[in-house]
């Protein structure tokens, strides 16, 4: 793991971003040293993606809502070589706390998905499995090695919760192909790719 930034916020928190296993990794942990939360991200094209900075932003009033974190670098894409990306991540309103409340009493509740297809390596026809934290509109594609978008397997609203969708490859040239989805829940994007071996 690489530790490449780091930020603070007005809770004495500490916020670091960096690399670890080739995806962006985030991490916090309260004014005591206690880690609160851990987050990847691992870019479309499922290969480096490298975190080099860092920035929180405190918001102001009497209700406080814990920090924006927003974290920057290189992902590698499909068929875009490396992009800069950059990811925002919110925290929930704390109600009735004061930016001296204890990190302790503060709950975190970030926006995932997962993604996974089985079986893998694929023969004929598979299952896309995939899962939101939240209502999200939801698209799922397929690519090739070349980065060539093969098919769009779903596109539309899903409620929070746990789905599966076929993925049909009978037509399908042996090979490693790309799923992709990206989920968007108003506030943010999520992005996840899974390699799937396809064979006869």
């Amino acid at each position: 793991d690489i530790a490449n930034a780091i930020a603070l916020d007005v809770f004495g928190s500490i916020y670091v971003t960096g690399q670890s296993s080739n995806d962006y990794l985030t991490v916090k942990y309260n004014s005591n040293g206690t880690q609160s939360w851990a987050v990847r991200y691992d870019g479309p094209g499922n290969d480096l993606d490298n975190a080099n900075s860092i920035a929180v932003y405190n918001h102001p009033g009497p209700a406080f809502i814990l920090p924006s974190v927003y974290v920057t670098g290189d992902s590698y894409g499909i068929g875009t070589n490396y992009d800069i990306t950059t990811i925002k991540y919110e925290q929930p309103l704390v109600i009735g706390r004061t930016p001296f409340a204890k990190e302790e009493q503060l709950q975190t509740n970030l926006y995932t998905a997962q993604l996974s297809v089985a079986p893998n390596p694929l023969r004929g026809t598979g299952k896309i499995i995939y899962e939101i934290t939240e209502n999200s509109y939801v698209t799922l594609e397929v690519f090739d090695a070349t980065g060539r978008k093969i098919s769009t397997i779903f596109s539309g609203e899903r409620a929070k919760g746990k789905y599966v969708e076929t993925l049909n490859a009978a037509r399908l040239s042996n090979g490693t192909y790309t799923c992709r989805m990206i989920a968007n829940n108003g506030r943010e994007t999520v992005k996840k790719s899974v390699s799937v071996v396809l064979e006869e």
